[in-house]
């Protein structure tokens, strides 16, 4: 399965996933042909991305712990319902219990298919016009992420709770007016909280440090190492993670070691918790497209040593002749070729 932006889609191009709202509607199905009228639509409804399978397809992986579509559809509109409660500032002291319940659900779903436990970037606007997206996609991750740390079900639960609390404050009208004032918005979510009898320590704790770093250059408190809660360093490296892939557009300037690339920017994480993100992440999902350097084009698979900073490529198009159809490169063993752009299709 691929992901390909609504703006490339092709006509004729088979949909390998459901594609569905945050209302729970399921507006076009598995195996469906895209059309013009389909592309529309999509477009209409503002639904960025969409699996689909072609012979260029050689994984069925996803993000989705699975593919029964209808379990996930019923997730997206369960967190759904509590965004839009928190966003209109309807969240009650009772919701917080459905809360748990439900996190503590998505939590097992993912348990239950522990062979695709690994973090992974995915768009915005998947599910169109909701407020999914990120507010699931982080939690998810630092769940995932804890899973390695070793954690129990219970903790996993509880971390993915608090990244998914941790910046509801955000849309306070202060902070929308006030922009310098944003470093106070873990406080500010935490008071929040509080007035409702929000009473989860290890989860406050997270939410008020999740933008601490280890040099003591984070905020609000500039706390150092240890003086930082487990439960706030993930969150904090999965949110990096998730902005450095999110802002990767342009190639131009990628070279063929990950590690390089980004090795300054994650000096400020845990040591411990990078070296697990490092073993269990696709940086690029498997069947993402690529043109390198000289032109060739290659597939990304999933990597045989385990760590993400080393991408794995199969040519599937070799027009430079300097590789085989089929064949498997690695990156950083590739000293004069370097990623070009992505491409969505092999023409």
């Amino acid at each position: 399965m691929r992901l390909i932006p609504t703006e490339e889609l092709k006509t004729n191009s088979k949909l390998s996933f459901d594609i569905f709202t945050g209302n729970e509607n399921i507006i076009f199905k598995n195996g469906d042909l895209v059309n013009s009228e389909m592309i529309k639509t999509l477009k209409q409804l503002n639904i960025s991305q969409i699996y689909i399978s072609d012979e260029y397809s050689f994984s069925n992986d996803t993000y989705f712990p699975t593919s029964d579509q209808s379990i996930i559809n019923n997730f997206i509109h369960s967190f759904q319902k509590f965004i839009l409660k928190i966003k209109q500032h309807h969240f009650v002291e009772n919701d917080f219990n459905e809360l748990y319940i439900l996190a503590e659900k998505a939590v097992r779903l993912h348990l239950i298919f522990k062979s695709k436990l690994k973090l992974r970037y995915l768009p915005e606007n998947m599910f169109g016009n909701s407020y999914v997206g990120k507010n699931v996609y982080i939690p998810t991750l630092c769940a995932i992420l804890g899973f390695y740390r070793g954690y129990s079900l219970e903790q996993m639960t509880k971390l993915f709770v608090a990244a998914f609390l941790r910046d509801i404050s955000l849309d306070f009208p202060i902070f929308k007016k006030e922009a310098n004032k944003l470093h106070l918005h873990p406080i500010a979510t935490c008071q929040f909280l509080t007035s409702k009898n929000f009473n989860d320590v290890e989860v406050m704790e997270a939410i008020t440090q999740h933008h601490e770093l280890i040099n003591g250059e984070g905020y609000p408190h500039h706390l150092k190492e240890d003086k930082i809660c487990d439960f706030a360093k993930i969150i904090a490296i999965v949110d990096k993670f998730f902005e450095f892939r999110e802002h990767l557009d342009n190639l131009s300037s990628f070279k063929n070691d990950l590690s390089k690339f980004y090795i300054d920017s994650f000096k400020i994480f845990d040591k411990t918790l990078l070296e697990l993100l490092f073993k269990n992440s696709y940086f690029f999902a498997p069947d993402t497209l690529f043109q390198l350097s000289n032109n060739d084009i290659v597939v990304a698979t999933p990597c045989i040593k385990e760590n993400f900073w080393i991408p794995h490529f199969k040519i599937v198009k070799p027009v430079s002749q300097q590789y085989r159809f089929g064949e498997t490169i690695i990156l950083e063993e590739t000293l004069n070729i370097n990623l070009k752009k992505f491409v969505y299709y092999v023409d």
